[in-house]
């Protein structure tokens, strides 16, 4: 019995150990992607906010980190804040209408 609770308790450190890192690796990516390619901000910015409003898929994205990151990749560059925004706006619509249960 004492085995298990150990192991458990072992275990979620490194889960919260895990995702922090992967929150961190998303953003630097996210960050380093939209520096090279101003064209993938509509894109990223869709992806990220549908899968913040997707119920299943807002657990696994760290949506909120991402944005900002975007948000000031896009303030740091020439790149246009229109296209990041009707991405996260569409993004987040379509999660939304996806995501509704249907009334039948």
């Amino acid at each position: 019995m004492r085995t298990s609770r150990a192991k458990s308790q072992r275990m979620f450190p490194d889960f919260l150990h895990w995702s922090a890192q992967f929150a961190q690796d998303a953003r630097i990516w996210v960050t380093q992607i939209a520096q090279a390619h101003p064209l993938w901000c509509f894109p990223i910015a869709f992806f990220v906010a549908f899968a913040e409003s997707f119920v299943g898929l807002s657990i696994l994205v760290p949506g909120f980190a991402i944005l900002v990151a975007l948000g000031g990749v896009i303030g740091a560059s020439d790149i246009g804040l229109f296209p990041a925004i009707a991405g996260a706006v569409l993004g987040a619509l379509s999660g939304d209408v996806i995501d509704r249960p249907s009334i039948a």
